[in-house]
């Protein structure tokens, strides 16, 4: 059980590596004027923390449909800190 929650953690770490770089992304497509790459980069790192979250939580996570549905829970559950 120890081998997969260390598992976990490393994937919640790239996921949540993934998110911070499309941020990064996102803003440089932002000061070029691109407000379509912008946004689709934007929702990518939306898309990543979400992953990241459920991943940590065991939640599965392998469709972008389950996203939205996936992210409802979050009120009612302590939130991850790293």
């Amino acid at each position: 059980m120890l081998h997969l929650q260390m598992r976990n953690t490393v994937t919640t770490q790239k996921y949540h590596a993934a998110s911070r770089y499309l941020v990064q992304q996102a803003r440089a497509e932002l000061a070029l004027g691109d407000l379509r790459q912008a946004s689709e980069k934007g929702w990518g790192a939306a898309a990543q923390m979400v992953k990241a979250v459920a991943e940590f939580r065991g939640w599965s996570h392998r469709y972008h449909g389950l996203l939205p549905k996936q992210s409802r829970p979050w009120q009612q559950k302590p939130t991850m800190t790293t």
